[in-house]
């Protein structure tokens, strides 16, 4: 008798472990819905849901300590079997002999389709059609972006954030690796007051700030961008930055509504 306590421990366990599986995996095959690829490397859901799970095991695995740590050991190669054969099946079934020229096309299509779900509000819907192109072409800015801003409109800046942070880095490395910066630098600086919008929605104003500088460095007579930065640097109370800002815009933009309240507020700055 003594001998099934451990044997029954074990079960529960499993069984506890097949409920966590049963309830995350839907997420992740609902990613693939009519098209994701297997495993490419910079897909960007998949490594949120990732780090989802990997926080609910550790939450798990404090909670009963060592003298669970080998039936974790277990659940953990449990988990990883079945998230190997979900990929196993992905690859399988959406491997068909696509040409790069289709993959594009698809991606092309899928991000009009996330353009119109998020036109209706439906962003649960839009966002998987954003990871179905990234899926396809894991280095699409505008799918990122499409996908940064649905964060956005739903107020989750900590992803938002993660979304426009992830182009900026593919876009450091295609620099690196040769490519020629994408219309002047641009392209970048709206990634970067996309970032500074959510960097600003999470609250973090100084990160907010500093994106908004990096976007003006590259279009300096940009009224939106002085704008935001006139508004940031008021909030953190720099008012040197202020007014440098609130100067450019009363030189490039001179009939803006806010430059007398801007002046005011900026006076007010201890």
């Amino acid at each position: 008798m003594f001998n099934l306590i451990p044997f029954a421990a074990i079960l529960i366990a499993l069984a506890v472990i097949i409920v966590i599986v049963a309830r995350k995996f839907p997420l992740l095959a609902s990613l693939n819905v009519e098209t994701i690829q297997a495993e490419r490397e910079a897909r960007f859901k998949e490594r949120i849901i990732s780090n989802r799970l990997k926080r609910a095991a550790a939450k798990w695995k404090t909670r009963w300590g060592k003298a669970w740590r080998p039936l974790f050991n277990l659940s953990a190669a449990a988990v990883k079997k079945a998230y190997e054969r979900l990929r196993e099946y992905n690859q399988q079934s959406l491997s068909g002999g696509r040409s790069g020229l289709a993959d594009n096309d698809d991606a092309v299509s899928f991000l009009n389709e996330a353009l119109e779900f998020s036109r209706q509000e439906n962003y649960s819907a839009a966002e998987k059609k954003c990871i179905a192109a990234i899926g396809l072409e894991p280095k699409n800015y505008d799918a990122f972006r499409q996908l940064g801003k649905i964060y956005l409109a739903e107020n989750n800046f900590s992803d938002a954030v993660q979304a426009f942070e992830h182009i900026l880095k593919l876009q450091d490395e295609a620099q690196a690796a040769g490519a020629p910066e994408a219309d002047g630098g641009l392209e970048r600086s709206l990634i970067l007051f996309d970032l500074s919008a959510a960097e600003r929605g999470a609250g973090n104003l100084p990160a907010a700030l500093s994106a908004a500088n990096k976007a003006l460095r590259l279009e300096p007579n940009n009224p939106r961008y002085l704008d935001t930065v006139i508004e940031l640097c008021i909030i953190t109370k720099d008012k040197f930055g202020a007014r440098e800002a609130l100067e450019k815009l009363a030189t490039v933009n001179p009939e803006n509504s806010k430059i007398g309240e801007f002046k005011k507020q900026i006076e007010q700055i201890p």
